[in-house]
């Protein structure tokens, strides 16, 4: 059993407490509550299903959606492919397409929090997603983080507040800068511990060839599993290496790709040979920028890319010569 499915058999999936709870539901009657009255002098629309593939936490599903006017419920769930498990999540989102406020209560992988496979809990969000300008998403939540292996059957109740902040800027002609900032601040709402996390990222374009650098720095204050992690896919890779190769408090990871799409014809996906070298390293609190020792893992892949997200099955080797095998999932390149 993996690190996710143990997280996850452990948890216990309590929803976040009581007062996240009482929270959630009063938003909830008040929602359904205007959308029953802005729908009233309003022609019965159909009830539409959506489907859900959440590609960054593996989870596919499906969600019913209503609305009227500017406020829209949901509701729905889905298997989690890396928990094994059904997760479930429902709320009302307000607003229009450049900007949407969404409050809602859930069950589902993946966390902002450094170690945490998910967590359990209401959440209000608001994105500003401009015509020109960043895209900034606000996050606010109180509810449970799921548990370590070491916390037994439960996990921290937390207040959790999350900054996400990105920006397509065009250099002219093929090439295209992405800079990206995410940042977490959190509180125990027992112990009162504090602890927060922030990862810069900048990725340059052009073409079907991408360069990615990111650098992060987290502070834990005594808090569990709130460190960084480096090997493998993910966000910030270091393939050709296992899981948790390089842990600590600060980070900094190189990643080059080029992408080969494949002439097939496919309706809902293409086919891509991938080509990529990542080198990386995290440093703990006994480790200077001057003992900074990048790990270099280079190979070849095949993706399947979607709208949607993207399947990788990666063949990595690292500067000792051994030989790692991954499958694994992220967004769109």
């Amino acid at each position: 059993m993996d690190e996710r499915e143990v997280a996850h058999v452990r948890r216990t999936g309590s929803a976040g407490g009581p007062r996240g709870l009482r929270l959630f539901l009063a938003l909830w009657l008040a929602a359904i509550l205007m959308v029953a009255l802005g729908g009233a002098a309003r022609a019965q629309a159909p009830v539409p299903v959506q489907p859900i593939i959440d590609a960054d936490n593996g989870v596919l599903g499906a969600e019913l959606f209503a609305g009227a006017g500017r406020a829209e419920l949901f509701g729905g769930g889905g298997y989690g492919l890396f928990t094994g498990s059904f997760h479930y999540r429902a709320g009302v989102t307000l607003g229009a397409l450049r900007h949407r406020l969404t409050m809602a209560y859930q069950d589902w992988p993946g966390s902002l929090v450094l170690g945490r496979e998910g967590q359990t809990g209401a959440s209000l969000r608001w994105t500003l997603n401009p015509t020109f300008g960043a895209r900034v998403t606000l996050t606010g939540f109180q509810g449970r983080l799921w548990p370590l292996e070491a916390e037994g059957s439960q996990g921290p109740e937390v207040w959790l507040l999350s900054t996400e902040a990105s920006y397509r800027l065009r250099l002219g002609g093929p090439w295209l800068l992405t800079p990206g900032l995410t940042s977490v601040w959190g509180r125990t709402l027992d112990s009162g511990t504090t602890f927060t996390s922030h990862l810069a990222t900048a990725r340059l374009r052009r073409g079907w060839t991408g360069l990615q650098v990111a650098g992060g720095t987290a502070r834990s204050n005594g808090f569990p599993g709130c460190f960084w992690r480096l090997g493998g896919g993910g966000k910030v890779p270091l393939r050709g290496y296992p899981s948790e190769y390089r842990t600590g408090e600060w980070l900094l990871a190189l990643s080059l790709e080029h992408r080969v799409p494949l002439p097939l014809d496919l309706r809902l996906a293409q086919l891509q040979l991938a080509f990529f070298a990542d080198a990386g390293d995290a440093l703990g609190p006994d480790r200077r920028w001057e003992d900074l020792n990048l790990a270099v893992g280079y190979g070849t892949g095949l993706v399947v890319a979607t709208a949607l997200g993207e399947l990788h099955a990666d063949l990595a080797w690292n500067t000792q010569g051994e030989l790692t095998p991954a499958v694994w999932l992220s967004a769109p390149f």
